[in-house]
């Protein structure tokens, strides 16, 4: 079984992905790389890496673009397709949608897409994120703690 999403932030959003990939299912994330309108979210999220990477999740940063899709592919049938993201503020301020639809064809190309996105990003691997700057390591806990107050 597999589990692919774009996108996916917050201390909820690794709770799942951390239940997911104890169950067995292959789960990448694929999320914003360098390019982005938000340096503070970008390390916020990355904030959360370390636990994500032990728990076996595969991260991958995408680096043509700025990327604020997402999605949820599971089995290939399955997909959520929406705007909120996994984090408190999308849960309790802003008004948010996500579809969830049972359709084997959007499934089996949303799967393609991301697949192909793969390609356009960089892995990120436990022992080079355990290597990283250690300004970039006091950034990273600075903007998780700031992101949480929002």
């Amino acid at each position: 079984m597999a589990l692919a999403i774009l996108g996916v932030t917050g201390f909820t959003g690794r709770l799942v992905l951390d239940e997911a990939r104890r169950a067995g299912l292959d789960v990448r994330l694929l999320v914003p790389g360098p390019v982005t309108d938000n340096r503070m979210a970008r390390f916020s999220g990355q904030s959360r890496y370390e636990a994500l990477l032990k728990a076996g999740v595969r991260i991958y940063e995408y680096q043509p673009t700025f990327l604020h899709a997402k999605g949820l592919a599971v089995d290939g049938k399955w997909s959520i397709i929406g705007s909120p993201n996994l984090n408190s503020r999308s849960r309790e301020l802003d008004e948010e949608n996500a579809f969830g639809i049972l359709d084997a064809s959007l499934g089996a190309r949303l799967d393609e897409i991301f697949i192909a996105d793969l390609r356009h990003s960089k892995e990120i691997t436990s022992d080079a994120w355990r290597r990283r700057n250690p300004l970039l390591r006091v950034l990273q806990a600075a903007s998780r703690v700031l992101d949480q107050q929002s």
